[in-house]
């Protein structure tokens, strides 16, 4: 299991078109991504509804977990986009 805390730098948040280059990223991997916002509920990173659910406001601390094959590319994907935007 591989796993990192990210603080969301987007003053928009966790939006659309972030969590669309989220879920988009976590599908090319062989791993279960999870994520979490300052604490609370987990959800699948492969997802754009449940990512938009998640609620991630500029400030928030978003816990990044996966479990398989690739779990620390999948990790860092997703690290990147979240501290870059969806630019990438």
């Amino acid at each position: 299991m591989e796993s990192a805390s990210i603080t969301v730098t987007d003053k928009d948040g966790l939006h659309l078109r972030v969590a669309g280059a989220i879920a988009r990223a976590v599908q090319s991997y062989d791993a279960r991504v999870l994520l979490s916002c300052n604490g609370c509920r987990m959800v699948e990173g492969n997802s754009v509804m449940q990512l938009l659910v998640l609620g991630a406001p500029q400030g928030a601390r978003v816990v990044i977990t996966a479990e398989g094959p690739d779990e620390r590319a999948a990790v860092q994907a997703v690290s990147d986009i979240l501290i870059h935007g969806a630019g990438i």
